[in-house]
């Protein structure tokens, strides 16, 4: 058999030093990845060694002496979030404590306001009678309903006065804003320096002082907003 000039048989790959004969090379150029065979047996052999993470769950809290073991414990949280709700008192919203209790509710005004929006004409036209004090479960749209109110202890006859804050939302599905926009003028002309008769208190005045107009999230309702400020005091 003829050889090469080096000793080697003819149409025979030359050997390179200090490679593998069996190394291809994209493995020599880049590195072995981990789907090669000779790497499946390695990640094999780590995986019963796996280290577990740690339980990061608080145990529940154990039961106080004198309980009765019948009963459901409580979860520490409830139970702590009671006690922290107990120690701070009861939560108001309200800067100052209000005298007489139920007597200062807005519920009366509220009512005021409901009355004299569905016997103001520009209002009817738009959403007949469909003015609520709390939101109804299916609503009919254009409607106005009474969204938030605020209450807070302002100086007043015997420092009984009492400063409400409503919000009243006007939400159409008209197609666009104008019906939205129509809905917030009635309803913002009507309750302006409007005197409406309160059931156990006196109406010192009422304004609105913001009022604005916004495309809902989903795109087909337009809503309109109406801030509402009145002061009220004891009769």
């Amino acid at each position: 058999m003829r050889e090469d000039f080096q000793g080697h048989p003819p149409h025979a790959p030359s050997p390179h030093p200090g490679r593998g004969q069996d190394v291809s090379a994209r493995v020599r150029r880049f590195g072995r990845r981990a789907a090669d065979p000779a790497d499946r047996r390695g990640r094999g052999a780590c995986r019963g060694r796996r280290r577990r993470r740690p339980d990061r769950r608080q145990p529940r809290a154990t039961a106080p002496v004198g309980a009765d073991p019948g009963r459901p414990r409580l979860r520490a949280s409830l139970v702590f979030g009671r006690h922290r709700r107990a120690v701070a008192g009861p939560r108001r919203a309200v800067a100052d404590p209000l005298p007489k209790g139920a007597a200062v509710s807005d519920k009366p005004l509220i009512d005021a306001l409901v009355a004299t929006l569905k016997a103001a004409p520009a209002v009817t036209a738009i959403a007949g009678q469909r003015v609520y004090g709390a939101g109804p479960r299916l609503p009919t749209y254009p409607c106005v309903v009474v969204t938030r109110a605020e209450g807070r202890a302002v100086g007043g006859v015997g420092g009984e006065g009492i400063e409400h804050l409503l919000t009243l939302t006007c939400a159409s599905r008209f197609g666009g804003p104008e019906e939205a926009r129509a809905l917030v003028a009635a309803v913002r002309a009507a309750l302006h320096d409007a005197r409406p008769t309160l059931v156990g208190r006196r109406l010192v005045n009422l304004r609105v002082p913001y009022a604005d107009v916004f495309a809902g999230a989903d795109r087909e309702t337009t809503l309109g907003i109406v801030r509402v400020r009145a002061v009220t005091e004891a009769l």
